[in-house]
């Protein structure tokens, strides 16, 4: 347990270049990807409170967007901009995003929503409007709103399957829904207190119980079925990634350490066991870069969050995190592991995501506001 939670970690920070962006409203920046024209996406949810109160409990979330091609407009090249979700409904049903998934091939954004009645899938369109101006986003269906398909707080990260937009990929991070108002509510059933026992026990001893489904559309009903992908089950199913041409999923099982490789069936979907990587540290967020490549977010010493801030109260206390590298040699077929950028929490406490362009890096939390721009240089 002292090595699991990173006590015996001695790390080297390489930090000094980055930079805190922090708009007041931009609360947490749990999962970051790189669209056209140069746009970085992020999601926000004020996921700390979604999971401890309830999401009526927790502040607006929202779809960032932030101009890192340094050959537009410098207006607003240093400026995040909350996009506007239209056609949703964000009043009614609240919006805390979660993990997501930008597709290049067929411009939608799926974004996990854990809102006031349910947790689901939000799809919506992209429509870039040339480069150096805002994308719109319009809203086109969700998966899971009846508050069925999915168990309340459960679901993590979604990836887009096929090329068409009919097939989509979700983790499973915890067995049991989440009260209504949150781990901490006052007002639980015997059941809900159950499931909260399960949960914890399922991350103390590494019982594998959660997993990746895989939805697809009904094209008749209008509907989405979603069924397990494999039978292959995890401790804390989080971040899933896919190669450009849709072959090969990544799954990472964060409690684990370790991002396990799937290959994907082109006919029916399913996915078949590969092989698994060390992930050196506790991942959340992983994104599929290039080449064999995937960057990632890590918890390098899980102690100064679970032990320091959850049990004993400390929230000044600075959570340190930074960007993994997975990378392939395409020789010898064999995969290594490395930190690309660590950093000690004092901007940014706890990372979750991580995600490259040319020579900066940027990388976001689940929980502190704002997100970090370091150079690789």
């Amino acid at each position: 347990m002292y090595h699991f939670l990173g006590y015996s970690k001695t790390l080297t920070y390489n930090d000094a270049s980055c930079k805190l962006h922090s708009p007041t409203d931009l609360h947490g920046s749990e999962d970051m990807a790189i669209g056209k024209e140069g746009l970085l996406f992020m999601t926000s949810g004020d996921l700390h409170n979604v999971f401890e109160h309830g999401s009526n409990a927790a502040k607006p979330g929202g779809i960032w967007a932030f101009n890192i091609n340094p050959y537009v407009d410098q207006r607003w090249v240093n400026s995040p901009q909350r996009l506007p979700l239209n056609g949703f409904d964000q009043e009614l049903h609240g919006f805390h995003g979660h993990g997501f998934y930008i597709s290049n091939q067929t411009d939608r954004l799926y974004v996990v929503n854990h809102a006031h009645t349910y947790s689901g899938i939000e799809i919506f369109r992209i429509e870039y409007n040339g480069i150096g101006r805002l994308p719109t986003l319009q809203y086109e269906s969700t998966i899971g709103g009846d508050g069925l398909t999915f168990k309340r707080g459960t679901i993590n990260d979604v990836i887009e399957g096929g090329e068409e937009i009919n097939e989509i990929y979700v983790t499973t991070w915890l067995p049991n829904a989440l009260p209504p108002n949150g781990k901490k509510s006052k007002q639980k059933t015997t059941s809900e207190i159950m499931g909260l026992l399960d949960n914890l026990s399922v991350q103390l001893f590494g019982i594998k119980k959660t997993m990746v489904l895989r939805c697809v559309r009904n094209s008749q009903k209008s509907t989405w079925d979603c069924n397990a992908a494999t039978a292959t089950k995890f401790v804390g199913a989080n971040g899933i990634t896919v190669s450009p041409d849709r072959s090969q999923i990544y799954v990472n099982d964060a409690p684990m350490r370790s991002l396990s490789i799937f290959s994907r069936n082109n006919k029916d979907g399913s996915l078949d066991f590969l092989q698994k990587i060390d992930t050196i540290d506790i991942i959340d967020n992983v994104e599929y870069l290039q080449d064999d490549t995937i960057i990632m977010g890590s918890i390098p010493k899980p102690y100064q969050y679970s032990i320091d801030r959850e049990i004993l109260g400390k929230t000044d206390v600075p959570v340190a995190g930074g960007a993994v590298v997975a990378s392939k040699n395409q020789d010898t077929n064999e995969w290594s592991v490395k930190r690309l950028v660590t950093h000690d929490g004092q901007l940014l406490s706890q990372i979750s995501c991580a995600a490259v362009w040319d020579k900066k890096i940027f990388m976001g939390s689940p929980f502190s506001l704002g997100f970090l721009e370091c150079s690789l240089e």
